[in-house]
C-alpha cells in the first residue's frame, strides 16, 4: 500500500466518523427537542406560578381558529406558546370548542384551565351562562 492510499482511507475514514457524529448529534436534538415539547402538553404550567396573577380581559370574536386564539392569548401574556396551546386544545375533550365572548383570564391559570373556560361559553357578571353570544 502506498503512502497515497494510506492517506486517502484515513481520510475516508475520518470522513465516515464526522457524518456519524453529526448524525447522532441531530438525532439527539430531534428527539430532546420531541420528548421536551411532548411532556410540556401534558405539563406546562401557569405564566405566573406563585401569587394570584394578573386579570386580563380577552375578547374572542365569531371565525378565530385555535391558532389565532392562542397567538392572541401569547400577546396578551396568558401563555408562552401558541403551538402548544393548539395541540393542547387539539388533544382535550374540548377540541374545536372554543366560543366567542369576552373573557377574563389569569396569568395564573394552567392552559388546560383557560381551554375549558374558553370553551365553556362566556359567563355574566352573575356567573351565568350568557347565551347573547
Amino acid at each position: 500500500m502506498s503512502a497515497k492510499q494510506v492517506v486517502f482511507t484515513l481520510f475516508g475514514f475520518i470522513v465516515k466518523i464526522v457524518i456519524v457524529v453529526v448524525v447522532v448529534v441531530g438525532v439527539y436534538k430531534l428527539a430532546t427537542t420531541v420528548y421536551d415539547f411532548g411532556y410540556r402538553i401534558f405539563a406546562e404550567d401557569a405564566i405566573d406560578e406563585e401569587g394570584q396573577g394578573v386579570d386580563v380581559e380577552v375578547s374572542i370574536t365569531a371565525g378565530k381558529s385555535t391558532m389565532q386564539v392562542a397567538e392572541m392569548l401569547v400577546e396578551q401574556g396568558l401563555i408562552r406558546d401558541a403551538k402548544l396551546f393548539y395541540v393542547q386544545e387539539l388533544l382535550s375533550g374540548e377540541k374545536g370548542g372554543i366560543q366567542p365572548g369576552v373573557y377574563i383570564l389569569n396569568t395564573s391559570m394552567a392552559p388546560e384551565e383557560m381551554i375549558r373556560i374558553l370553551c365553556a361559553g362566556p359567563q355574566d357578571t352573575t356567573g351565568e351562562e350568557n347565551s347573547d353570544y
